[in-house]
């Protein structure tokens, strides 16, 4: 009975505030896309820039794969006195985590590719920037797919902390739920984090799949 009671109280909660719950998760949505949609941005840009110049990324790459290892919350405890509160320092700090996994993915798509494809597309006249156009970074595809979909991830859980810089969404109700030791806050915070996080890795889970078989034949 008491896990009924529970449940009943989580859902009166929600009925009661869906909108207020409704605003934070679009707040939360905006919050970790926009960190992604930069981090693409970044990534995709560095990347072309060092092979439009020859430059040797491998090094760099290499340095970037580091702050993978480094736990986001970390970085956003690190980030909060020197960046301040707010949505625009949040989003900055949620960017840096998103780009090491875009990076280092794309990078090693583009790498990846078979030496016999080269020679044949500079074998019909292709130009460097034609290769990479038309030949690497579509073959990165499914490499910078993976990458999106654990930047996503960690976008959406780690924004969840965001909270504690003002960046707004669906963390306040998990921390203020920890802190006021209110069960039901930190349950509809879980839930909503954990959906949007699993969409987020089975959408992109399916396209990354679906070129993979595109490219390669396998599932």
């Amino acid at each position: 009975m008491k896990g009924s009671d529970e449940m009943e109280e989580i859902v009166l909660y929600l009925t009661g505030h869906k909108e207020e719950i409704l605003q934070a998760a679009v707040e939360h949505i905006t919050l970790s896309g926009l960190a992604v949609l930069i981090g693409f941005g970044i990534s995709l840009g560095i990347c072309i820039l060092a092979v439009m110049k020859d430059a040797d990324m491998d090094k760099v790459i290499n340095r970037i794969s580091f702050f993978r290892l480094i736990p986001g919350v970390a970085i956003l405890v690190v980030a909060m006195p020197v960046l301040g509160v707010g949505f625009l320092p949040a989003l900055c700090t949620l960017t840096l985590v998103t780009v090491p996994s875009i990076l280092v993915n794309l990078y090693a798509g583009i790498k990846n590719i078979a030496a016999d494809t080269m020679e044949s597309a500079a074998g019909i006249g292709l130009s460097r920037q034609q290769i990479l156009f038309r030949v690497q970074l579509p073959m990165a595809k499914p490499f910078l797919l993976l990458g999106i979909r654990t930047a996503i991830v960690d976008a959406v859980t780690i924004a969840t902390v965001a909270s504690l810089m003002g960046a707004g969404g669906l963390g306040r109700y998990v921390m203020t739920g920890l802190t006021i030791n209110d069960y039901r806050l930190v349950v509809i915070g879980g839930i909503l984090i954990t959906a949007m996080a699993l969409c987020g890795e089975i959408l992109f889970g399916w396209m990354q799949r679906s070129l993979e078989y595109k490219y390669t034949g396998r599932r």
